[in-house]
């Protein structure tokens, strides 16, 4: 009789879910602090929906979503049965200025009718979080009663970052490796802030949104366990240095008791108060908030030892390869020279080889290529460095074998790699004909200084008189015109330079643009990745070279008090470093446009403009 009842009820339950008005429902915060990041849900109390459409937000910026997650809930109050099941659709947002959001309502079909939620209106305070007594919520019914606050500790969910190792040399990678690990469900993390460390260079590796769950024990307790994060990191001092802790904010879901209420009715107090009705209807999935730091990462970065002068600060394992295109040309025709660093380490970080071309060669700036990939094992793949160079002396040349060094982590000793030597044929060009006729006239008079007098007078020309015929009066009008054209483009090149800052600012433009031209390239390809690694290196390498800082010693302190040295005007130093640490924080961001790197790739030119002007008025 009692399973009978049962049955029954429970048939009871169904139909009540089914004939429930559907609702679709926008909830927020009522007042939000503009420095806090706040959650907009939209829910619908079935599940068989399609087709949402989320309204257009303005005034704010999207962190995450939609994040769609579903619940189900049944309650029963004087005999009779609520709840059902529903679908929730939320935002993580983040204000952008003081005043107020308005939210137009959102769209969604279920079963063949298109719903509309309420529309919401969002004020955004300075400091939201200090006012009290206002009411921080809303919905279509008004105030919401706040749910039971439940506190995780920090052995229940946590997250850790582990190192591979933690005693290197400068350039050594090292794999950090970020662990969530929970005791509880969670549906979604947010990275709010990611470790940026003045003197590390950050590569990152592996960013799942959906990571897999393992198991784990730690300190005798079994997690469940997610790698949210992979990062390959190059310190680039010497030193005890330390990671800056990863920031993120997790929703965990907690199973809480419902407060069971008295229907009134004997019979459904006693039946539903059986621990095996409670089970079943009293428990609730209840979604908490956490805040979530992990520990911060000591590395003791030691010296390298007698480091070789052609060290290039290549560290892990590498080999060197050169290629030519050709041996035999004729004066001013380019030859293609290229070298390929391959191998496994810091090898995005090597921009010059120490190339030695004989003294009558013209080199241009090399061209980078790379093939490079990230795996568990950490980077690896090639980097070829392609040479312009143009012979202008006709003869016989050598281009001497590049010999560099590099520090090998397994062995833990410098090696040397060696590329091939190359005999050159540079032949006469058409264009030098003339000035290898001059070379002759000269080499024949530097010669007659060493004859007696009597010989030289025996080979000087008859005497004429240089001040009669048509080619003296030709010469001496022509000679009339260049002199004319040559004050009047020295007039005007002064009259421009007479505007010393316009001057300045022409000089040092051209510097920058040099630096960041391959940046450039990658702009107007719209490869937002590489574009910004290249902007970074670019702004680090100029610093480097125009100091003469060595790469394992240069790091943002060091710039500091170089600039400082130079007497800098601080806001450009300022400028310069938050520059540095845009670029560090946007290459672990999701959030990567055109018009941001545009933005960036103007204030890289502009900082280092500005910084050429002021160098070279304090070294005047």
């Amino acid at each position: 009789m009692r399973k009978l009842i049962f049955i029954l009820i429970f048939c009871g339950v169904n139909l009540g879910i089914a004939a429930q008005d559907i609702k679709f429902t926008a909830t927020a915060p009522q007042v939000v602090d503009l420095d806090k990041r706040f959650e907009v849900s939209f829910t619908i109390n079935t599940t068989n929906v399609s087709d949402f459409q989320a309204p257009t937000f303005r005034g704010v910026q999207i962190l995450s979503g939609p994040n769609q997650s579903r619940s189900t809930s049944m309650s029963f109050i004087n005999g009779r049965q609520t709840g059902g099941s529903s679908v929730t659709f939320s935002y993580w947002l983040q204000p952008i200025a003081t005043g107020t959001i308005n939210i137009a309502p959102a769209k969604i079909k279920a079963g063949g009718t298109t719903y509309t939620s309420n529309a919401l209106s969002i004020r955004v305070e300075q400091n939201a979080s200090s006012s009290s007594g206002r009411q921080n919520s809303q919905s279509p019914q008004g105030r919401n009663q706040q749910p039971t606050q439940v506190n995780l500790d920090n052995k229940t969910l946590f997250v850790r970052a582990i190192p591979n190792k933690t005693n290197v040399v400068p350039g050594e990678q090292i794999m950090l490796t970020y662990k969530l690990y929970t005791l509880v469900s969670v549906s979604q993390y947010q990275i709010e802030r990611s470790p940026v460390s003045k003197s590390f260079w950050l590569e990152e590796l592996d960013a799942q949104q959906q990571p897999q769950i393992t198991k784990e024990v730690f300190d005798g307790r079994q997690y469940n366990v997610a790698t949210i994060r992979k990062v390959l990191v190059f310190p680039q001092q010497e030193g005890n240095l330390t990671i800056e802790p990863l920031s993120l904010e997790v929703t965990a879901h907690v199973q809480t008791k419902r407060n069971r209420r008295n229907t009134g009715d004997p019979f459904f107090d006693a039946f539903f108060n059986d621990p095996f009705f409670s089970s079943m209807f009293d428990i609730q999935d209840q979604p908490i908030q956490k805040k979530l730091v992990s520990n911060s990462v000591s590395i003791n970065v030691k010296s390298l030892p007698n480091t070789p002068n052609n060290y290039i600060g290549a560290v892990g394992n590498f080999s060197l390869s050169s290629s030519i295109d050709r041996t035999e040309c004729k004066e001013n025709e380019a030859i293609t020279l290229k070298y390929t660093l391959s191998g496994t380490g810091n090898i995005t970080l090597i921009d010059k080889l120490p190339i030695k071309l004989p003294s009558d060669f013209e080199v241009y700036e090399p061209t980078i290529t790379d093939e490079i990939q990230k795996s568990e094992n950490g980077i690896s793949g090639k980097r070829t460095f392609e040479y312009i160079v143009i012979p202008r002396q006709e003869g016989k040349f050598v281009i001497d074998s590049l010999a560099v060094s590099f520090y090998d982590t397994e062995t833990k000793q410098f090696k040397t790699l060696t590329s091939s030597k190359y005999n050159l044929t540079i032949g006469k060009g058409k264009e030098s004909e003339y000035m290898s006729e001059q070379r002759s006239e000269r080499e024949k008079y530097r010669n007659m200084e060493l004859l007696p007098i009597k010989q030289i007078r025996n080979l000087q020309n008859p005497v004429i008189n240089p001040f009669s015929g048509l080619w003296f009066w030709l010469l001496t009008i022509l000679i009339l015109i260049l002199s004319s054209a040559f004050i009047l483009f020295e007039y005007q090149r002064k009259e421009r330079n007479k505007d010393i800052k316009a001057v300045r600012l022409r000089k040092a433009n051209r510097v920058a643009l040099k630096r960041l031209r391959k940046a450039q390239m990658l702009l107007q390809k719209h490869e937002n990745e590489a574009f910004i690694t290249e902007i970074s290196q670019s702004v680090w390498n100029y610093l480097e070279d125009r100091f003469s800082i060595e790469r394992f010693a240069l790091s943002k302190e060091r710039i500091i008090a170089t600039l400082t040295s130079f007497d800098i005007e601080e806001t450009l130093i300022n400028d310069l470093i938050a520059l540095l640490e845009r670029c560090e924080m946007l290459r672990f961001s999701s959030e990567k446009t055109f018009e941001q790197n545009e933005i960036l790739y103007s204030q890289a030119l502009t900082a280092i403009s500005e910084l050429e002007i002021q160098l070279k008025t304090k070294l005047k």
